[in-house]
């Protein structure tokens, strides 16, 4: 059991784009590092180890708090996410760094953002009159929300959220990326963000890895916005 469970993390931190371990007679140069809080480089690789270690039972719940695969309807129609049961090493860690299979809409993520800025997920409702709450209200574990938020906050100081350090109005929380898709080629590009009571989600087709598309997307709309 030791063997294998050690086998299906080496094969999860490949899967997500593990470091391979130099090579002894490899060429060595200094590196310059700069420190930060450990929830800043909180890499992939990283997490895929982390995840490994968890019960199966303990890596989805935490996302069904967010309103995935809820029983809530906000008016109209909307996919509430999809998150399956990991049945081994590499799906949980899959999960937990938030690639394949997970599924999401932008609806449901600008709910999870708004969710972080508030410290409860609230149903989201487009048409009052004909959404059902469900559950209704979540509120989140206080230390996960700080995290979460300063974990966005970090991704505008010194990551890919970089373009909105500059945006008047109040600070930005933001994290961008591209969904993971089949047969490779361009991917949708993603960001979530808030600014104090107002989260917004931005998908855009064919878009790059680091999702700069919907990243500059969202910086226009708080910008135009206003204070």
């Amino acid at each position: 059991r030791r063997e294998a469970t050690a086998e299906a993390r080496r094969r999860a931190r490949s899967a997500l784009g593990g470091d391979t371990p130099p090579s002894p007679n490899a060429p060595w140069r200094p590196a310059r590092l700069r420190l930060r809080p450990a929830r800043a480089p909180a890499t992939t690789p990283a997490a895929a180890d982390g995840a490994a270690r968890l019960p199966p039972d303990q890596s989805p719940p935490p996302a069904r708090r967010f309103g995935f695969e809820g029983t809530w309807h906000s008016g109209v129609d909307a996919f509430h996410g999809a998150i399956p049961d990991p049945v081994d090493d590499g799906e949980q860690a899959a999960l937990a760094t938030g690639r394949e299979p997970v599924m999401a809409s932008p609806l449901l993520m600008a709910s999870v953002a708004a969710a972080v800025a508030d410290g409860t997920w609230r149903p989201p409702a487009l048409l009052p009159d004909h959404a059902r709450p469900g559950p209704g209200p979540q509120p989140l574990d206080p230390l996960v929300a700080s995290e979460l938020a300063g974990a966005m906050r970090d991704a505008v100081l010194d990551g890919t959220g970089a373009r909105f350090r500059g945006v008047p109005g109040g600070a930005v929380h933001a994290v961008t990326g591209a969904a993971q898709g089949g047969g490779g080629g361009p991917a949708p590009a993603w960001t979530i963000a808030f600014r104090r009571d107002l989260a917004i989600a931005v998908l855009v087709e064919d878009g790059s890895p680091d999702g700069r598309e919907a990243a500059a997307a969202a910086e226009r709309f708080f910008r135009r916005l206003g204070r």
